[in-house]
């Protein structure tokens, strides 16, 4: 599913998400843009209210037009979004739904589950019920 999708003809993750960035992310981001780790937190970071550092504006600032000016350097969570190959997905589907919304490639793999998943009750089931 993911191969037949550009991202780059999209950025709504970009323009949508402030992904939580860890040490070694800013480490990464100060290393590409030649400054140190608190210029970088500084200049594009803040802390949210559980204490993740994120982004400090929408969109991403790294982000033109549709593409990552740091793509080589993005953040690991940029990296594997929209995080349906973790191994704990299935334990986060609220928010894989949430992601339908900024995602075209969560909303394909959503839908295509409800087409093979989708529980369509028969007569059987009914009569196992009354």
């Amino acid at each position: 599913m993911a191969s037949r999708i550009d991202c780059r003809a999209c950025g709504n993750c970009c323009r949508q998400i402030l992904p939580a960035l860890d040490e070694d992310d800013v480490d990464r981001l100060a290393s590409c843009l030649e400054k140190t780790s608190n210029e970088i937190i500084a200049l594009y970071l803040m802390t949210d209210d559980d204490g993740n550092l994120i982004f400090n504006r929408r969109p991403c600032p790294f982000l033109s037009e549709n593409s990552c000016l740091i793509y080589e350097h993005r953040p690991e969570i940029c990296r594997s979004y929209p995080h349906l190959r973790n191994e704990e997905f299935v334990f986060r589907l609220t928010q894989a739904v949430i992601n339908c919304s900024v995602c075209p490639i969560s909303f394909h793999v959503y839908e295509r589950l409800k087409d093979e998943l989708w529980f369509q009750p028969n007569d059987d089931w009914e009569e196992e019920w009354e």
